[in-house]
């Protein structure tokens, strides 16, 4: 008998893969800082091998200003400090 294939994981769109590479790289970023980081761990948090995470970002440093930037403000009038 031959073993049964692994189950495959849906494909995602190319937005959601960088989303999660930018997720796992705030995760190592965050506890080795960019030098100490790994892109091979990153690319394995995300589920992706390291030659394919470069194919998304082309160098580690790319990586790091990304998860540390502040979120986008909302705008409209649903803020906290809006009385209106």
């Amino acid at each position: 008998m031959s073993p049964s294939p692994s189950p495959r994981r849906p494909r995602l769109s190319a937005e959601q893969r960088r989303e999660d590479v930018l997720a796992a790289a705030l995760r190592e970023f965050s506890q080795k800082g960019l030098h100490g980081g790994s892109t091979v761990a990153i690319a394995a948090d995300a589920g992706l091998s390291q030659p394919n995470l470069f194919r998304l970002f082309a160098t580690k440093k790319e990586l790091f200003p990304f998860p540390l930037r502040p979120p986008p403000l909302a705008v409209g009038g649903d803020g906290p400090g809006d009385h209106g």
